[in-house]
């Protein structure tokens, strides 16, 4: 503000009649303002004032100077520069901090060392018990007991590395527990997987070097939930190889879930057994489980195409007149779950044109592909291994893997297409799970192309089985389920066509599930 001032003052010396009044104002700003102030024009601003005073006043080699005393306007132009240099620098010191962001590359180094961040204690991470309270831990948990912070907390002022220390355990649930460090202050041990609900007590003595005996209870509450047999599904059978060598073997499909709805994957061929095994209703003396082997669910594979039959003969009266294909269809989708994407599709029109019927594509969506189940109907022919081959197509369109979940009664009209919707399948690894109704379609085939899939096959005697049949299939679909091989004198029956029934008997601590199944069987090349 003072520097204005002092222009102002310069552009009004021009005036005679104030010029006296600028020297007086000179010799004030003399005193406030400092001798070497920018700007101003000359080496003494004062002595070119004055002299512009004297010459207006008759001076006239003085009165020039005037003039002189205008030179000094760039001179003010020079303090707005001072502030242009600042701004450079300010320009310089923004770029600066730039230049550190390299430096930031270290971090890909970091990463290395850098494990990311810890997840969550697991079931198997240790528990520490401390005297006084119980822990609560299942089958498997480390449990360290901390004799260190008993005594700790119990306000003793003895060196621990004095005292004398014994454990024993005490409790009566009959369980015996293996110790380890049982002669420290801290012992630790592993929680048994024994069944069910009991209690833990451990006892710690410790000794003092005067003599002082002192003891403290440790409890652990071991929790491992009983797991049972609760449900046991029929997923298939394969007993159509039943010649030469081999004519003893069959194989039935069962899948097996516990209390808590998962499946039980542990089990061995002791824990399965035949019983009622009989051909056309004669039975066995015995039938011997050879092997029992888990086949998981494909995991990574959760399309499934359901493919029915709606040809003619599904409305006679040994088909599915009443529709109950309806409500398998909807049994099967009561299981799938997130992630799951089904298509529906049939087969069953007249003329030459063998082409499927597309009832939904793939979705998750269970009310739309419960109304697809609607249009099924009974028209037409049976093009069944061309709408196979479709439904392959279809599942390789979602990527490798699947399954197809087919239902006929009829003869094929397409058989030379058979061997073709085969190799489809096996090309691009889709499980074929055949549910066979009655007698009339072609059994055979059906079997074969579920066994060299990886499937599995059913056969329904009439439409009350098909619910159960695609409930089974589902079960073992999403859930995975057993392969029991065993073997039956089949040897000694004469050739010909027989239903092959009995029971799927599964154990698991004293309790006990029946799973019944029943198949056509030929034997052939027999006595």
């Amino acid at each position: 503000m003072m520097v204005r001032k002092r222009s102002r003052t310069r552009r009004f010396v021009a005036s005679s009649v104030r010029a006296l009044a600028c020297v007086t104002l000179v010799g004030m700003l003399a005193v406030l303002l400092p001798s070497n102030l920018g700007g101003c024009p000359g080496e003494d601003w004062q002595r070119d004032l004055l002299m512009g005073a004297i010459g207006l006043s008759g001076a006239l080699t003085p009165g020039e100077a005037g003039p002189q005393g205008e030179q000094g306007e760039p001179g003010e132009q020079g303090a707005p520069g001072a502030p242009g240099d600042l701004g450079e620098t300010g320009q310089s010191g923004l770029g600066a901090p730039g230049a550190p962001g390299a430096p930031g590359d270290p971090g890909a180094p970091g990463a290395d060392g850098d494990p990311g961040p810890q997840g969550p204690a697991g079931p198997s991470s240790p528990v520490v018990a401390l005297a006084g309270g119980a822990v609560t831990v299942v089958g498997g948990t480390p449990v360290i007991l901390d004799g260190n912070a008993t005594i700790i907390q119990d306000g003793s002022d003895v060196t621990l590395a004095d005292l004398t220390a014994q454990w024993e355990q005490v409790d009566e649930s009959g369980i015996g527990v293996p110790l380890n460090n049982a002669d420290t202050l801290v012992a630790d041990l592993v929680a048994p997987f024994d069944e069910g609900l009991f209690l833990l007590q451990f006892r710690l003595t410790v000794t003092s070097p005067d003599g002082f005996v002192s003891t403290y209870e440790f409890l652990i509450l071991v929790n491992n939930p009983v797991v049972r047999i609760t449900d046991a599904f029929l997923v298939g059978t394969e007993a159509d190889g039943v010649a030469g060598g081999d004519r003893g073997s069959f194989t039935v499909f069962v899948a097996v879930l516990d209390n808590s709805g998962n499946a039980m994957e542990s089990l061995a061929a002791a824990d399965f057994a035949l019983a009622d095994v009989a051909l056309d209703a004669e039975e066995f003396a015995s039938v011997e489980v050879s092997n029992a082997t888990f086949i998981p669910p494909q995991a990574d594979s959760p399309s499934t195409v359901l493919e029915f039959d709606s040809s003619l003969s599904m409305g006679w009266s040994d088909g599915d007149p009443d529709f109950k294909r309806r409500l398998a269809g909807r049994a099967f989708l009561q299981f799938l779950g997130d992630g799951d994407r089904t298509a529906i599709i049939d087969f069953g029109n007249w003329g030459q044109n063998p082409a499927p019927r597309l009832l939904q594509d793939f979705t998750g969506n269970l009310a739309r592909l419960s109304l697809a189940l609607d249009d099924l109907s009974n028209n037409g022919w049976t093009w069944l291994w061309a709408s196979t081959q479709y439904a392959v197509e279809l599942l390789a369109g979602q990527g490798e893997g699947g399954s197809v979940v087919l239902l006929t009664n009829g003869e094929p009209r397409d058989q030379e297409l058979y061997e073709g919707a085969k190799q489809a399948a096996l090309d691009n690894g889709v499980r074929v799970y055949a549910v066979a109704l009655d007698w009339n379609t072609d059994l055979g085939d059906l079997m074969d192309i579920a066994r060299d899939t990886g499937g599995a096959f059913q056969w329904a005697p009439s439409d009350d089985y098909l619910v159960d049949a695609f409930t089974g299939i589902a079960t073992g679909l999403t859930h995975g389920y057993y392969a029991v091989e065993a073997t039956a004198p089949f040897e000694e029956q004469p050739d010909g066509e027989y239903i092959f029934s009995g029971n799927v008997v599964v154990t698991l601590s004293g309790e006990s599930f029946t799973v019944p199944f029943i198949a056509p069987i030929e034997i052939a090349g027999g006595e």
